[in-house]
């Protein structure tokens, strides 16, 4: 009886014990369940700022991109109108020196036409016939200098507006050059941050699985502890059902054995009496 007893206790203890494990698993339930929802709803939120993020990078990308390429195209075309001209310069000096040349062999032979002239007057024997061949070709020549001249003064404007032109092109490509290696800096800074939004929300992610995970285990313990529990309710019912069957047939024995006594009492009491009588 007293073996029952203790086994009642034990089982009640476990109870006892059990119930107080499962409050704390109850507990610790409940805050994984705060926890996972406010990571769910963080998650939420930062997917939201993420995806925007996100896009406003594409949005960016796509536009340097398209801004890049229209840039290149700029810059070789500029490049190919430098080099255009810079061939038409190197024909303008060539026609320029080419002219030059010229004029310098014509003021040499106008030279020697001169003297020539000035010797054909001196001389009785020279005919009228020669001075004037003379003239007119010291005038020729003269006519053919300033015509060259002219062409060169046009022909050095045509340079000196290449040469214009060219500084212009020139400090539009240096610029357009700065653009482009502006606009690739911020390419790769946009990619950048569109490779570390996509990273910061799939950290967010893991995040998100590990208290879930964390969730799963709790809710398997607060199940487990459910179990024992209910093992331990059984042990209880069982033990107590021993118990009372143990105290019942106590009960029916006590009875038996107070009934023997009372039987024996007055047995013991009608001998005695019966010995009074017969004295």
């Amino acid at each position: 009886m007293i073996r029952a007893k203790a086994i009642a206790l034990s089982a009640a203890t476990i109870l006892a014990v059990g119930g107080i494990s499962i409050a704390l698993l109850y507990a610790n339930k409940y805050n994984g369940d705060q926890a996972l929802k406010k990571a769910q709803s963080d998650v939420q939120v930062y997917e939201v700022n993420s995806v925007n993020a996100m896009k406003s990078a594409e949005n960016t990308i796509t536009t340097l991109k398209g801004s890049i390429s229209t840039l290149n195209e700029k810059i070789s075309s500029l490049k190919n109108q430098i080099d255009t001209i810079n061939k038409s310069k190197i024909a303008l000096q060539n026609q320029i020196n080419k002219q030059n040349s010229e004029i310098k062999e014509d003021q040499n032979t106008i030279e020697s036409l001169t003297n020539q002239l000035k010797n054909a007057k001196g001389s009785e024997a020279t005919q009228a016939s020669e001075i004037e061949s003379l003239n007119k070709q010291i005038s020729d020549l003269n006519n053919k200098i300033k015509n060259l001249q002219s062409s060169n003064s046009d022909l050095q404007n045509k340079l000196n507006t290449a040469n214009a032109t060219i500084a212009k092109l020139e400090k539009e490509l240096t610029d357009d050059q700065k653009e482009l290696e502006t606009d690739k800096n911020s390419l790769e800074k946009a990619q950048n941050d569109l490779a570390q939004a996509n990273k910061s929300l799939n950290d967010k992610n893991t995040q998100l699985d590990n208290y879930k995970k964390a969730y799963e285990t709790e809710y398997n313990q607060v199940k487990i502890a459910n179990e024992q529990i209910a093992q331990a309710n059984s042990d209880v019912k069982k033990y107590t059902t021993s118990i009372d069957n143990t105290i019942n047939a106590g009960n029916k024995e006590l009875n038996q054995f107070n009934k023997f006594l009372n039987n024996n009492k007055s047995t013991s009491n009608s001998s005695t009496t019966n010995n009074s009588t017969t004295k």
